[in-house]
């Protein structure tokens, strides 16, 4: 009671052996509420681990329910109820002598609480320390609820998480860490993920898509940092024909934005949209399969495509690509690979300008067949090479273009999963690239790919979690690409240094019940391009299983 203001998918009928699915990777693990009880006085509390939230519920209304933790040196600590109900909590905060530190009630916009004791304000020194929920009057049940608890030794760093402008989750990081953090029960946009310390940051958003309850797919996808937030974006292609396709477009200015959606040229039905200050937008345009692809706002936008595959009429992987934003548009785009041997691989390549193009295509210092292309003002094509491996893929044009790599990925040669990367702009090759997470254990088999895109040999470095990896470093001569992996690590964030400019890329195979199901691809985050500040226009935790994964160098 509330009082207060309101302040069959294909692959799985192939391999039946799909019985029991494994599940996404968690960022942590809720137990049942029942193991944690009797906690209804400090004497009872049990141990709450940091980055382990716990589900509990208070049942009588006048439950109390407590915890305590221990901190061996001087932390941030981060406490917070939430859940599946709008329910009325209160915390409070006790030393080992039950002393009172701190009391919450509502954070803004909610009545769940939240305490916040951050490095260089108000940390707490070594000791055990004691936390009680209840229900505001402890006068009605709350059925089920979360209670987070998160510890970082200090120096940390206080990184938030917002969705539709409001805050639903905090999470503590220390340089050369990382973290993946779910946020329940969202299904709505935009997200804003900022640091509220100085240093810079790098954020994701991985989704596990599922059919009939099934996992059948994963797919991450680099957050746009602030600094490269404009308000005109371009994509290579759109195709809501063979491929269910979705444009996720959010306003993240303070002011209202009108939106006009341009696909080969012609504007679509249903453009010009209307965005408040704050709200984010889904809309398919039936079909259309045609590029390129212009989203022209009068407000600060970001912008991203969501394709949903499709095989044989049956939905089977879920992928989404970030807009390139018109600021980073160039002539020449890189990517560390092409495959069109073991996968089906296609370059999608658009002439944002209204002068003819002449396109040429490189793989591994070769020019393609059929180079030079043309695409006269405004023109998309897609192309592929039959029987190339290999890399690095450079794509020069004498007009600015944009351009993409698509893959769809098969298993004993049926068709499961399709997915799309945009290609590096040469204006942002770096000689540092960052992911937030490297995962090659379990149900992913995760590659590194990394080309040398300059003109002399280069030594390259690779670190994960501030850790050097075995057979690091390594050299790459002028041209070369190559594809490693790390059996057994699940950390992050991953560093890839080079004395020479480079472009790297992080592949993915996603496992289920140790058959792979799906392939996706993710640019790594060129060094100067990393801010405090982070934005994704959409995101689901309802229908999908969605992480947000954030390092701090």
């Amino acid at each position: 009671m509330l009082r207060k203001p309101f302040v069959l998918f294909t692959v799985l009928i192939l391999f039946s052996l799909i019985t029991a699915p494994t599940g996404a990777v968690q960022a942590s693990t809720a137990a049942s509420t029942t193991s944690y009880e009797p906690d209804n006085t400090s004497g009872q509390a049990k141990l709450i681990t940091s980055g382990t939230p716990q589900t509990k519920s208070i049942v009588p209304k006048t439950d109390l329910d407590w915890v305590k933790f221990q901190l061996t040196t001087t932390s941030g600590v981060l406490l917070e109820t939430s859940g599946p109900f709008e329910s009325d909590t209160r915390i409070s905060l006790y030393d080992s002598t039950l002393m009172p530190i701190e009391y919450h009630d509502d954070v803004p916009g909610s009545f769940w609480s939240f305490i916040d004791r951050a490095c260089g304000i108000d940390p707490l020194p070594p000791g055990t320390y004691y936390v009680k929920v209840e229900e505001y009057k402890n006068d009605a049940q709350i059925p089920s609820y979360h209670l987070a608890f998160d510890a970082s030794p200090c120096p940390a760093e206080l990184v938030n998480i917002y969705t539709g402008g409001v805050r639903k989750g905090s999470s503590l990081l220390t340089p050369h860490a990382s973290v993946r953090r779910s946020v329940p029960g969202v299904n709505s946009g935009p997200v804003r993920i900022t640091n509220t310390g100085v240093s810079p940051i790098m954020a994701s958003e991985r989704v596990i898509y599922k059919v009939n309850g099934v996992n059948t797919s994963f797919a991450e996808m680099m957050a746009l940092p602030n600094n490269q937030v404009d308000i005109t974006y371009w994509l290579p292609w759109y195709n809501n024909v063979d491929l269910d396709t979705q444009l996720r477009i959010a306003n993240v200015s303070p002011s209202t934005a009108t939106v006009r959606v341009y696909v080969g040229g012609n504007e679509v039905q249903g453009s010009p949209i209307t965005l408040t200050a704050g709200a984010s937008v889904r809309r398919s345009f039936a079909g259309i399969n045609n590029g390129p692809v212009r989203i022209a706002s009068s407000q600060p936008i970001v912008a991203a495509e969501r394709v949903i595959y499709k095989v044989k009429g049956v939905q089977t992987s879920f992928t989404e690509m970030m807009a390139l934003p018109a600021a980073q548009l160039d002539t020449t785009y890189w990517l560390p690979w092409y495959n069109n041997v073991d996968l089906d691989t296609q370059l999608r390549i658009a002439n944002v300008t209204s002068t003819p193009a002449s396109v040429r295509v490189y793989i591994s210092g070769v020019e393609m067949q059929g180079g030079p292309f043309l695409l006269a003002g405004g023109q998309s094509t897609r192309m592929s090479f039959i029987g190339i491996n290999n890399g690095p893929v450079q794509i020069v044009s004498d007009q600015p273009i944009v351009a993409a790599e698509r893959v769809i990925y098969k298993v004993n040669g049926v068709q499961t999963s399709f997915t799309e990367m945009m290609a590096q702009p040469n204006n942002h090759v770096n000689t540092t690239y960052w992911m937030p997470w490297y995962n090659n254990s379990g149900d992913l088999d995760t590659q590194l790919r990394i080309a040398n895109v300059s003109a002399l040999p280069a030594t390259v470095r690779i670190y994960i979690g501030g850790v050097e990896m075995t057979g690091s470093p390594f050299s790459l001569a002028v041209g070369e690409s190559t594809r490693m992996s790390f059996a057994g690590i699940n950390n992050g964030p991953v560093q890839i240094v080079s004395d020479q400019n480079i472009v790297a890329a992080e592949r993915f195979i996603y496992k289920v019940s140790n058959i792979p199901t799906s392939f996706s691809e993710m640019m790594g985050l060129p060094n100067h391009l990393l801010g405090t500040t982070y934005r994704l226009p959409w995101y689901n935790n309802i229908e999908l299983d969605t992480q947000l994964r954030i390092g701090l160098p």
